[in-house]
């Protein structure tokens, strides 16, 4: 057994004697060994381009409806953690080194080889069912019916489009790799397809194994226009949506894919029209069509083969004109080079080939051989690396011309490291670099419910980069120390207005916000700096987290706990939060005839809190009003919907509750 990631990774690559191993008799007999819940529901996504895309597309969504997701995609740009995450944030070293030690247990239990793909898959797969998820989103690696992730069953499949690749492994026709993809489909299970010419031997074998087939342009479409775009489909339309932060056309195809294949699981993974919208404006996924900020323009895409370049192509030219591009070109010796360099044949103008760091590179003589072909007038330049690439063409760059950079993962990945887009930024979602320089050692991976990073402004930015250090505790596993008199906790606050506001008020209190999203950080961060606000610090991590190992017991004078969004799913990210485990927790960190304040805007919210609290023999209702709700405390602003009479809006409902003084407590075991 290993103890770091790098051995472990390092030992798989060479411990099957076959890179790529078509079939699934060895994962088969490991798999049976892990007892795992079969109740998840799993999402499958397979084809030849769009998976990654759609595959994030599924978990930011689902994300945003609180759920609990597994998100399994390959390969990886930077880290191998990319590949496994859960609610969006990769697994950390220590988890993944775990989880293969217990792979490796059971593969030597049932004495068989597994490939690199295969073990990882199981580790994924492990991981996730320890952490007793609500849905998991498998990418098909490579084909389809014969691909590791294909041994376990979903409740919902995709197939993205079908294009020629890996012809050794999945055929020379566009009809025999669609059957290799087809073999993800199941009896009754729906399948959606967003290849929009889809080959006849995918639509005959959907018919043969009864699987209910959903197709692009027939059972469902979109419609695009300059700001916003549409989604149709017999059982529910979506008007208005935002377009993606994925930049380029064809993400509106693989966003529908993700919306049709949520509405047909309505009933096991009920989503809403804003949960979409949230999820398809805060993904993060890197290199699909990336285009750097600033000038002059640089474009990052994974294109690797035919399909894939001719959306790089009809993107490009969707950018606008640019007085001369430049493509930094790598690629794989197994790849039809000629094939995937022909759709930017009359877009690029001069060619920089290099060299990948891995054994499947191409050489710059097939590299040039290929552009020479397909390019025959066109200035071709040769680099041992990425490096030397980058640093011969980006410092003499006219902000006129544009820079692409395509053409493998390995590519992209390159380019990441040369850019600043690094390792660091990948593995640990920060967002602000001076204040986690400081506490580097003892930060942790932010949980899911605050790592939202999309839609922020520059005026954010601006005060994340400048007023984090001053304002912004880390997160670390210790008690703090010399705590501020009369404090209170504020949890989740969305944008920060209203906290902004309750600590203008008490004046003599002082506030620590707790698990808030980036962008409100940066919202929040300015609101202190505008209005002269002194009593709000920020921890910007999970709420159990932080009272459990960082608040010290007695310390708190009150905790407000306020709850803006609908509570119509199974599950929601702040239901945890009013939950006899969390008072039970909560309660030693409060002081004696400290309080709780609870405010939403939802009935239903409002019942099962005031339900929860009222069983909790340590606290008191505050209110003597008939129903048990409080007045609303002169301290909470009135919000706009509470001007109108409307029952929506921050804070219509408030529950206060307070901790008994001890003698109450003693009280109530007196005869």
């Amino acid at each position: 057994m290993y103890t770091t990631l790098a051995d472990w990774l390092q030992h798989l690559e060479n411990a099957h004697p076959i890179n790529i191993d078509m079939g699934l008799d060895r994962i088969i007999q490991v798999k049976k060994l892990l007892n795992l819940n079969e109740n998840i529901p799993i999402i499958t996504v397979g084809g030849t381009n769009g998976k990654g895309s759609t595959c994030g597309f599924l978990s930011s969504i689902l994300t945003a409806a609180h759920y609990n997701v597994g998100l399994y995609t390959s390969p990886h740009l930077v880290k191998f953690n990319e590949r496994i995450r859960i609610n969006n944030c990769m697994i950390e070293d220590e988890e993944l080194i775990q989880a293969f030690n217990y792979i490796e247990e059971l593969r030597q239990q049932a004495n068989v080889s597994l490939s690199y793909f295969e073990f990882t898959t199981l580790a994924a797969i492990h991981i996730f069912n320890k952490n007793n998820l609500d849905a998991v989103v498998l990418e098909v690696g490579l084909g389809g019916r014969l691909d590791a992730v294909n041994v376990f069953n979903p409740k919902c499949t995709i197939i993205t489009n079908i294009g020629i690749d890996h012809t050794e492994y999945l055929g020379d026709t566009r009809e025999k790799i669609a059957l290799e993809k087809a073999g993800i489909m199941r009896e009754n299970i729906p399948v959606i397809c967003g290849d929009k010419n889809p080959p006849s031997t995918l639509i005959e074998y959907a018919q043969k194994i009864k699987a209910n087939l959903y197709l692009i342009d027939k059972d469902f479409s979109y419609t695009s226009q300059e700001n916003q775009w549409n989604f149709y489909s017999e059982y529910k339309n979506i008007a208005s949506i935002s377009h993606p932060v994925l930049k380029g056309m064809n993400q509106l195809q693989n966003a529908s894919c993700a919306i049709m294949a949520l509405i047909l699981l309505k009933h096991t993974l009920p989503v809403s029209n804003q949960d979409i919208r949230i999820g398809l404006i805060e993904i993060e996924l890197e290199g699909r069509f990336n285009i750097l900020a600033g000038q002059p323009a640089i474009v990052l895409d994974v294109a690797h083969n035919a399909h894939a370049t001719v959306v790089l192509a009809d993107n490009l030219d969707r950018m606008g004109f640019y007085t001369k591009n430049i493509a930094i070109f790598g690629a794989m010796q197994d790849k039809d080079i000629p094939s995937m360099l022909y759709p930017l044949k009359d877009i690029i103008d001069e060619w920089h080939i290099c060299e990948l760091p891995t054994l499947r590179s191409a050489d710059l003589e097939q590299l040039k051989q290929a552009v020479n072909l397909v390019c025959p007038n066109k200035p071709v330049f040769n680099y041992e690396n990425f490096y030397q690439a980058y640093k011969n063409i980006k410092p003499n760059l006219p902000k006129e011309q544009r820079l692409i950079i395509f053409g493998s993962f390995y590519t992209v990945a390159e380019a990441l490291k040369c850019v600043g887009l690094s390792d660091k930024k990948l593995t640990e979602n920060n967002i602000y670099n001076k204040a986690i320089n400081q506490a580097e050692a003892c930060m942790k991976r932010i949980k899911s419910y605050v790592k939202r990073n999309g839609r922020i402004t520059p005026s954010q930015q601006n005060a994340l980069d400048n007023l984090s250090e001053q304002w912004i505790i880390p997160y670390k596993p210790a008690l703090l120390e010399n705590l501020l008199q009369n404090l209170v906790l504020e949890i989740g606050f969305g944008m920060g207005e209203t906290t902004a506001k309750i600590a203008q008020t008490l004046t003599q209190t002082n506030f620590i916000a707790v698990e808030v999203h980036t962008a409100g950080v940066g919202a929040l961060l300015k609101r202190i700096q505008e209005q002269n606000i002194q009593n709000i610090n920020i921890i910007q991590h999970d709420a159990f987290e932080v009272i459990k190992n960082m608040i010290p017991d007695n310390s708190l004078s009150g905790v407000h706990i306020f709850f803006p969004d609908p509570w119509h799913k199974k599950k929601h990210n702040k239901r945890r939060l009013i939950q006899p485990e969390f008072i039970n927790m909560l309660l030693p960190k409060l002081k004696q005839g400290a309080y709780i304040h609870c405010a939403t805007d939802w009935q239903n919210y409002a019942e099962h809190i005031l339900l929860t609290l009222n069983q909790n023999a340590d606290l008191i209702n505050a209110s003597n009003n008939e129903g048990g709700y409080a007045e609303k405390p002169s301290y909470r602003p009135t919000t706009k919907f509470e001007h109108r009479g409307i029952k929506l809006g921050h804070g219509v409902w408030d529950i206060i509750f307070i901790k008994k003084y001890l003698i109450q407590a003693l009280s109530k075991n007196q005869p």
